[in-house]
């Protein structure tokens, strides 16, 4: 029952072990939440985890929103630590109503 769960609990992601195709062949991911991230501490666990996993991740694309800007999402992804030593993070801004920028 999900009331019985603290609710920061539930926004947490865990996984029991980092799967083998993760590590040894996942070269690109785009990162596209049904809406724009906004630095929300779940899409941040997200973003952590193919960063921190993926040994040999070339490019991370993110939609970001464009009024995250200010939010400190960028310095938050600068500090990272990223398994792949060749990978680049790629910003998309989108406008409020959905348009990229």
């Amino acid at each position: 029952v999900l009331a019985d769960y603290d609710e920061s609990e539930l926004n947490k992601i865990t996984f029991p072990s980092v799967p083998e195709c993760l590590v040894s062949s996942l070269q690109f991911v785009i990162v596209d939440f049904e809406a724009p991230i906004s630095g929300d501490a779940s899409e941040m666990e997200l973003v952590k985890y193919f960063l921190k996993n993926s040994a040999i991740l070339k490019k991370l694309t993110l939609c970001v929103n464009h009024g995250s800007i200010d939010s400190g999402i960028f310095k938050e992804l600068l500090k990272i630590p990223r398994r792949s030593a060749t990978c680049r993070v790629v910003i998309r801004l989108v406008s409020p109503h959905g348009l990229m920028l």
